[in-house]
């Protein structure tokens, strides 16, 4: 007769690390599916945080995200923002869908819109917008990473044009400024003074023929910082 032995599955090394951890980190797909059968804990060692913290993108890191959302952890939001940066689109909709929107907020999504624009992935961001992020909300930096068919699906969302006309004037795109004037209705005034202030003569001259206020309050920088130069 020989005794049973029970393995110990939070069995820690000199490191503290476990089996599973260094599975893991191997991306050894059929050891780690081995170990989680024989009740190796998913939720040690915030293992789904090393998954997806891995920088590349294979066939393992997405059998391993699976074998960890059937189990039922739980990601976090930092985790999901993690994909985003990675460019992992689909890592990001399967960690999103484990979630099943019982702990995301319209500010988690206002923080995914800006750093999925920051990395140019159109897709995430969009789907972002959709889930109530808000465009207007974007930082300086991430205008500047936003291309313009982002920034119109944005506008057709329901975004204010106003940012966007000022994006326009500052990339001198007269033709997305007359978008945001003509058809989103940004506020000239506003757009009048973003002009004067970044000297565009030209577009300020087209804001007042198409409606500005020449007494719009501020409008002194008109004589103050440049000229015009209507002919009277």
């Amino acid at each position: 007769w020989k005794p049973t032995i029970v393995p110990n599955m939070e069995q820690l090394d000199n490191n503290s690390k476990n089996a599973l951890w260094y599975a893991v980190k191997n991306r050894d797909t059929l050891l780690v599916s081995s170990l989680l059968e024989r009740g190796a804990n998913p939720q040690s060692l915030d293992m789904l945080t090393s998954i997806v913290d891995y920088p590349s993108y294979d066939k393992q890191k997405k059998t391993l995200i699976n074998l960890f959302v059937e189990r039922e952890v739980s990601p976090n939001s930092q985790q999901l923002l993690k994909t985003i940066q990675l460019n992992h689109e689909d890592c990001f909709l399967k960690l999103e869908n484990a979630l099943n929107g019982t702990t995301l907020t319209v500010d988690h999504y206002n923080e995914f819109l800006n750093e999925a624009v920051i990395v140019e992935n159109k897709n995430i961001a969009k789907h972002c917008v959709n889930k109530g992020g808000d465009a207007n909300l974007l930082t300086g930096y991430a205008l500047e990473k936003a291309d313009k068919d982002l920034m119109i699906f944005c506008l057709d969302k329901g975004a204010k044009a106003d940012p966007f006309a000022n994006y326009a004037i500052e990339k001198n795109d007269n033709d997305f400024l007359t978008l945001c004037v003509d058809k989103y209705q940004c506020d000239k005034n506003k757009a009048l003074l973003t002009c004067c202030n970044l000297k565009k003569s030209d577009y300020a001259i087209d804001l007042l023929e198409k409606g500005a206020d020449a007494n719009f309050p501020m409008l002194e920088i008109l004589t103050t910082s440049f000229s015009l130069n209507v002919e009277y």
